[in-house]
């Protein structure tokens, strides 16, 4: 199991091939946000309540026509909505990045418990 610098235990560690949207696409939004509901239900995932890190990947089929702070709020959006997070004001840390190219469009998320004195360390 990969263990992220600056975090606690694993939480979470899901892959969902969707199409991801940008912040204005309304319609993708709620599609988006829905899979995340449906995988939280398949899954049994208690929502997170504690300060979290969050590191999120997302893969596009080709180009990506959308800018990463978007796809964000759209991601944060879906886990709130979906009852994976009580709110986003939890996620203190966040590493995100985009894949193009790759064939498959897609989220790969993976969300840890925050350890403040990790993340005190990664500055000294």
């Amino acid at each position: 199991m990969h263990r992220h610098k600056s975090s606690g235990n694993m939480l979470l560690d899901i892959f969902i091939p969707i199409e991801v949207p940008s912040g204005s696409v309304y319609r993708k939004k709620r599609d988006f946000i829905k899979e995340f509901s449906l995988v939280k239900k398949s899954r049994r995932h208690v929502t997170f309540l504690k300060d979290l890190v969050v590191i999120v990947k997302f893969f596009f089929e080709k180009n990506c026509h959308s800018d990463i702070d978007n796809m964000q709020k759209t991601l944060f959006d879906a886990l709130t909505r979906s009852k994976y997070i009580i709110d986003d004001k939890i996620v203190k840390k966040v590493t995100a990045e985009i894949k193009e190219n790759v064939g498959i469009g897609g989220v790969s998320l993976r969300v840890y418990q925050y350890n403040t004195m990790d993340v005190f360390n990664d500055y000294f």
